[in-house]
């Protein structure tokens, strides 16, 4: 080494601490890596303990014919878990998930018993008591959490959050609400942030799926001075078919904003009659394409065949959409229809040769 010259020494030095010093960080990470599995594995096999346990305890409760609540837990819980796993955050949480877990597949008085437990072990208690500290998913979460396991009889902890800023919050506040037997359109009304077209989306399909037969008092909705209420409004009335509307529908057909327009002729083609025929067809070439699909869907319903020609006429627009709904409608309208359409699919241009064929594979 001393024939070696002095920089070169500490070169060497120089890559042997920096080899050792990586040596030794590749050791730390393999040892971390490790700990890290073993830990998993270990926390695994706890869980999986603690799951199992909780199920054969939910079960022997579920499965009690004699005792409540109250005298289970004080006869039987020691049999199953000790007052200090009682305390663990990692048994509560299992416990809650099984809680949970159970609800979703049980009906009647078990359901009833399972939301027993999740109010003794006071679940419902925690959540009432820290909601409002949550942030929005959590909050979104929570109330799911009670609306599954219907613990919302006489809360009115969710109106307030009608107005919150978040449209998840928003959304899910609407739903405990109605759930809790609120009054829809009362509820509805309430709402001040305007609606998306998915809040709307979703609050149609859980009205649906809720099998209300009717909702009284629509016409509050369609007056209201929200648009998209307004709008809402329409639509509800047309699903449920609400017939009897105290609403002014001529001013709607003429409406400035083009999405009330599409959804009072939508309303009016399934619920309403011809008066506005002429009117809708005069105005057709000044419409946005969602309003002129309403109108075509209109005049499919309630024209006659001396609106053929004017059905004909827009075989030839500029929208793709519109040229298809117009096939459609002539398809619907008129006798004489298929075998046009058959004309146009072998002997018209290469549009109205695409056009004919998707419409005639349609039906």
């Amino acid at each position: 080494m001393n024939n070696i010259p002095a920089h070169i020494q500490r070169l060497i030095f120089i890559i042997l601490v920096i080899a050792t010093i990586l040596l030794i960080v590749d050791l730390v990470i393999i040892i971390s890596i490790l700990s890290e599995k073993i830990s998993a594995k270990r926390n695994a096999k706890r869980r999986s303990e603690i799951r199992e346990k909780i199920q054969q305890y939910i079960t022997a409760w579920l499965m009690e014919e004699d005792l409540n609540i109250q005298e289970f837990m004080s006869k039987e819980i020691a049999n199953y878990f000790s007052n200090i796993q009682l305390k663990f955050k990692l048994f509560r949480e299992i416990l809650y998930e099984e809680i949970f877990n159970a609800n979703k597949v049980l009906l009647g008085d078990d359901q009833k018993k399972i939301k027993e437990l999740y109010t003794f072990f006071g679940f419902e208690q925690k959540i009432k008591k820290e909601f409002f500290r949550y942030k929005w998913y959590k909050l979104v979460n929570a109330t799911n959490d009670l609306l599954a396991i219907k613990a919302l009889e006489n809360s009115t902890m969710f109106t307030e959050l009608l107005d919150h800023p978040n449209q998840f919050v928003r959304l899910v506040a609407i739903k405990a609400e109605i759930s809790m037997g609120g009054d829809q359109v009362d509820i509805l009304s309430e709402i001040h942030f305007p609606l998306s077209d998915w809040e709307m989306y979703e609050i149609i399909s859980f009205l649906k799926r809720s099998q209300f037969k009717q909702i009284p008092n629509l016409s509050k909705l369609i007056n209201h001075e929200s648009i998209t209420l307004k709008i809402l409004g329409l639509k509800l009335a047309n699903i449920f078919q609400e017939l009897d509307l105290d609403m002014d529908a001529a001013s709607f057909v003429v409406h400035p904003n083009p999405k009330v327009r599409t959804a009072i002729i939508e309303y009016l083609a399934e619920c309403g009659g011809n008066e506005y025929l002429n009117e809708l067809k005069r105005r057709f070439a000044t419409e946005e394409e969602p309003v002129k699909i309403a109108i075509l869907k209109y005049v499919s319903l309630h024209g006659t065949d001396d609106d053929v020609p004017f059905i004909f006429n827009k075989l030839k627009d500029a929208y793709p959409a519109i040229r298809v709904k117009a096939a459609e409608t002539l398809q619907n309208m008129n006798s004489n229809s298929m075998s046009f359409l058959s004309y146009l699919e072998s002997n018209g241009d290469k549009s109205d040769q695409k056009l004919a064929i998707h419409v005639l594979n349609k039906f």
